[in-house]
């Protein structure tokens, strides 16, 4: 059985995966371009997470703030990848890998906007 794939330029340019594609595109490298100009770069230790109840419970190296946007990248690339892999069996699943990349991007953006508050 031969894999036939859907064309790259046809994929990218269809309505639901280019909005998508550019809202999930633009939060991560707003995720990274966040933290990038709002965390000092010092060897000291950072906030990495919060809770209400029992206050910061987790601490470490700045770079560890940068692990947020890497696993979104990571999904937003697995996402793209697969969707593009499916569109031409199923267009539904595929815009629909799409969006939840989007969606995702949006948390890990909110994510990296609340640690830059928390470490300022």
């Amino acid at each position: 059985m031969k894999l036939s794939l859907y064309p790259p330029k046809l994929f990218f340019t269809r309505w639901p995966v280019a909005v998508a594609g550019s809202l999930a595109i633009a939060g991560n490298l707003s995720a990274w371009l966040w933290l990038w100009l709002q965390v000092p770069r010092t060897g000291g230790q950072m906030v990495l997470h919060y809770t209400v109840l029992f206050g910061v419970d987790r601490v470490g190296p700045y770079r560890a703030l940068y692990y947020a946007p890497a696993l979104g990248l990571a999904v937003l690339v697995v996402n793209l990848a697969i969707g593009w892999l499916l569109y031409r069996q199923d267009k539904f699943i595929a815009e629909l890998l799409m969006a939840v990349a989007a969606a995702v991007q949006i948390a890990v953006f909110f994510s990296s906007y609340l640690l830059v508050l928390l470490n300022a």
